[in-house]
C-alpha cells in the first residue's frame, strides 16, 4: 500500500519517516485567515501539480486575482532552482488584501469570510 503526501512524494506506509515529513504543506493561522487559507492551499496544491498547464488553463479564464495567485506561486516556489522568495502566508495576505479592496464590506481585512464568498 502507498500513501500520497506533500505534492509529488509517494511513499510506501512500511517506510520509516519522521511525522514532520508527512505534514502537508499549508499556512499558520492568523486574524481570522481560515477560509482565505483553505482557497489559497487548494489553489496552490492543484497549481503544485502541473504548474505550466495549470497556468495555462487559469490565464484562460481571464481573471486577476487568479493570475496574480499564479504569479505568487511561481514566486513561492522558483521551479527551475526551488529556492522560495515569499512564503504562503505572504501569498494569502495579498490574496486577502486584493479582495479586500474589491469589496471591503465583504473581505474585511481581519473579519471572518466565508469560504463560498471568496471562491465567489
Amino acid at each position: 500500500m502507498t500513501l500520497r503526501c506533500s505534492h509529488n512524494a509517494v511513499l510506501d506506509v512500511n517506510t520509516q519517516l519522521h511525522p514532520h515529513v508527512l505534514v502537508p504543506i499549508g499556512t499558520q493561522w492568523q486574524n481570522n485567515s481560515c477560509a482565505y487559507d483553505a482557497v489559497c492551499m487548494v489553489l496552490f496544491n492543484v497549481w503544485h501539480e502541473d504548474p505550466a498547464e495549470t497556468m495555462q488553463s487559469w490565464n484562460e479564464l481571464d481573471n486577476e486575482i487568479l493570475n496574480s495567485l499564479t504569479t505568487a506561486f511561481n514566486s513561492h516556489v522558483d521551479i527551475h532552482t526551488g529556492l522560495t522568495s515569499h512564503s504562503l502566508e505572504e501569498i494569502c495576505d495579498e490574496f486577502r488584501r486584493r479582495l479586500e479592496i474589491i469589496d471591503s464590506s465583504e473581505f474585511p481585512f481581519g473579519d471572518y469570510a466565508s469560504v463560498h464568498a471568496i471562491i465567489d
